[in-house]
């Protein structure tokens, strides 16, 4: 064989054995551990030391010349040169690329520490390379395991039955991949109420399939172009967002990007720029109600607030509740079958709202609702009625200084009209909405 750097690649390549890919997108080796791919981090070199020793071996057959020369060259594919060029034409070769979107491309397996659970047909089956799992929950499977534990903590927390079978639902929805429920689940409550030991028991179970995700995820930002923050939930499944401010407010188009199941662009750094579908949901526990500005269905329907309104007494917390539930690893296979329980209710049902999920939700989108409540309470909806455009946002921005509400623009005060079947027309001084005036027994002074 010719000494030469590509023959070296394709050495490489066997001593693999399959083994490890190479993802250009990431521009990173991933390595097969047993269980799942996972980020090279420096075991690439140890392999590609091996191929020097092909080379020793192979003078040990030679006359002294050649031994000489080919042992000269396993000295060179041992120095970081050597390695370097091998490594380089080998993540060239066709065959042992892979690219993003074939990593983790199942939704109905969760990889688990002592196999994957097949949450299509409900059953145990053993870890294979060949379905390209990059994440894997930090728990056990253990057939018919319980926590009674963890099921007690959701009935003091969630006394609802209804409603507890709907968050298990929830949660058993998110361990899957897919995400055609369109759905940011908003946990809404004052603190002592059990959410944050809730999600942190649902994250360190979950191991690298869960996200604590930065809490600006969600909110509004002054910059625009790619939310390259979403680059690290690619995969993920389960994300908690936590503690919105009074006064953030919620970037309705990062909701649409995370729920619409379209793909999302990002440039990371260091990485080539992707495109990947997300395939999280995400859980906000917020002690705020978050602000929204758009009233349309749209973002209406993506956003469920489930209230934690249940005040635990002081002296009645469990101090060693949250440390047991993160930490015991026995006791998580139970919280996982109740996971799995979840899957199948979710499966079987959907994702059935109960009355207080629906209720709690209408109040909160109905105090979003600037525009709304400006029209009930200084507005006449009827036949043959006609305002200028102008004079009604006037009387708009001058209402909500008045009763401090948050301003829309002045585009989605047009959008709200329109929505709401108002037409236009254009009289001989202005553009008017048709329909609708303001009510002239309430005096509104505006500048």
């Amino acid at each position: 064989m010719k000494t030469s750097d590509a023959n070296n690649a394709g050495l490489l390549i066997e001593q693999f054995d399959g083994n490890m890919l190479y993802c250009p997108e990431m521009r990173s080796w991933y390595g097969w551990d047993g269980k799942r791919w996972v980020p090279d981090s420096g075991q690439i070199y140890q392999v590609a030391k091996r191929v020097a020793g092909v080379w020793d071996n192979e003078a040990k057959e030679c006359d002294n010349t050649t031994r000489k020369n080919l042992l000269k060259f396993s000295a060179y594919c041992e120095s970081l040169v050597g390695l370097k060029a091998m490594i380089h034409l080998a993540q060239m070769d066709a065959d042992i690329q892979i690219n993003t979107n074939a990593f983790d491309r199942n939704p109905m397996v969760l990889n688990a520490d002592n196999g994957m659970i097949d949450m299509e047909a409900m059953k145990y089956v053993d870890f294979d390379s060949r379905e390209f799992i990059t994440h894997k929950a930090d728990v056990s499977y253990v057939r018919g395991a319980r926590n009674k534990i963890w099921e007690s903590f959701l009935e003091d927390i969630i006394p609802s039955e209804e409603t507890r079978l709907f968050v298990q639902a929830a949660v058993g929805y998110s361990v899957t991949g897919l995400t055609n429920e369109d759905k940011v689940f908003i946990l809404f409550g004052d603190g002592c109420n059990g959410k944050s030991t809730f999600v942190s028991t649902i994250i360190n179970l979950l191991g690298t399939y869960a996200s604590q995700a930065s809490s600006d995820l969600l909110l509004r930002k002054r910059s625009s172009g790619p939310r390259n923050d979403m680059f690290v939930l690619m995969g993920k499944r389960f994300v908690a967002a936590t503690e919105t401010g009074e006064s953030c407010q919620l970037d309705e188009n990062v909701i649409k990007q995370m729920t619409s199941g379209e793909r999302v662009s990002v440039n990371p750094k260091y990485k080539s720029q992707l495109e990947f579908t997300p395939t999280w949901k995400t859980w906000l526990s917020t002690n705020h109600e978050p602000s929204i500005t758009g009233t349309d269905f749209a973002i209406r329907r993506r956003l469920l607030l489930i209230p934690f309104n249940v005040q635990i007494p002081s002296n009645k917390i469990d101090v060693k509740l949250r440390t047991y539930l993160a930490n015991n690893y026995e006791g998580r296979s139970g919280i996982l079958n109740w996971i799995l329980d979840g899957v199948q209710l979710w499966r079987d049902n959907g994702l059935l709202l109960p009355e207080q999920v629906l209720n709690f939700t209408k109040c909160y989108h109905d105090d979003q609702d600037s525009i709304g409540h400006f029209v009930t309470e200084r507005c006449i909806v009827e036949e043959g009625a006609m305002v200028a455009k102008n004079t009604l946002f006037s009387a708009y921005v001058a209402y909500c200084k008045q009763v401090n509400e948050k301003i829309r623009t002045k585009n989605a005060f047009g959008r709200y009209f329109k929505s709401e079947n108002f037409s236009e027309v254009r009289d001989a001084q202005s553009r008017c909405w048709v329909g609708v005036r303001l009510d002239d027994r309430i005096e509104i002074y505006s500048k």
